[in-house]
């Protein structure tokens, strides 16, 4: 799918996925905590050593190959954090 047909209220992963040979079945997320390296820190314009929480998200296809891997680092007092799940009955 050429890229000038994204549209912005739409997810990148639904955007991509009509092109995937095993499309997206899942996500897996990752949460830790982690002092800012310098690197980190001075990105996100923390001193060095503050506490971050470094998310790990990965999306896999229904037979667990994974599609994608994202690492992303939050400072925990900018953060609110909100999980909800929905279960289909069978």
């Amino acid at each position: 799918m050429p890229w000038w047909s994204f549209e912005p209220t739409q997810g990148v992963i639904d955007f991509l996925t009509p092109d995937l040979r095993d499309p997206l079945a899942s996500t897996s997320t990752r949460i830790s905590a982690e002092a800012a390296d310098p690197s980190t820190a001075r990105i996100l314009r923390v001193a060095v050593g503050s506490p971050l929480l470094r998310f790990v998200t990965l999306g896999l296809t229904a037979g667990g190959e994974v599609l994608y891997r994202n690492v992303s680092f939050q400072s925990g007092d900018l953060l609110d954090v909100h999980i909800s799940r929905q279960v289909t009955a069978p």
